[in-house]
């Protein structure tokens, strides 16, 4: 009978928190906002970066983004990913990048002589090691 109530009591945890964001960090933030979650993650350990980067691009059920709301660039190996990326690659980063096979690097403040095309919102570099994610990634940019 214990095994059972255990076993009943792991089924309702993992199942009501499956794919939930417990990040609670949304995808579209105000400027402000978007500038103190960056700072965040860049005085985080490399756990945590990667933790926080990947609940706020890739574990969104919704990527819900107003006018005036602020994204950082999220660029991996050398390719733009956003919402609109392959569901695939998206599913592929979130579960398979590690601390071991990932390093970040974040831009929160605009380098000298860089031009975006947009409202400047910090640029999120994810150089990335495992050879599946890197053919995948090539992949998507030739499409």
């Amino acid at each position: 009978m214990k095994t059972l109530t255990s076993i009943i009591i792991f089924l309702f945890v993992t199942t009501t928190s499956f794919g939930q964001d417990i990040s609670g960090t949304p995808y579209g933030l105000t400027a402000e906002d978007n500038e103190i979650w960056l700072k965040k993650v860049l005085l985080s350990d490399k756990e945590t970066k990667l933790t926080l980067i990947q609940h706020r691009f890739f574990r969104q059920k919704e990527f819900k983004k107003l006018a005036n709301d602020a994204i950082p660039i999220l660029i991996a190996n050398g390719i733009v990913v956003n919402e609109v990326a392959n569901i695939e690659l998206r599913n592929l980063l979130v579960n398979q990048l590690t601390p071991d096979n990932v390093q970040v690097t974040i831009l929160d403040k605009e380098p000298e002589g860089l031009y975006v095309n947009k409202a400047w919102t910090g640029i999120i570099i994810l150089n990335i090691k495992d050879r599946k994610i890197n053919k995948l990634l090539k992949r998507q940019k030739s499409l």
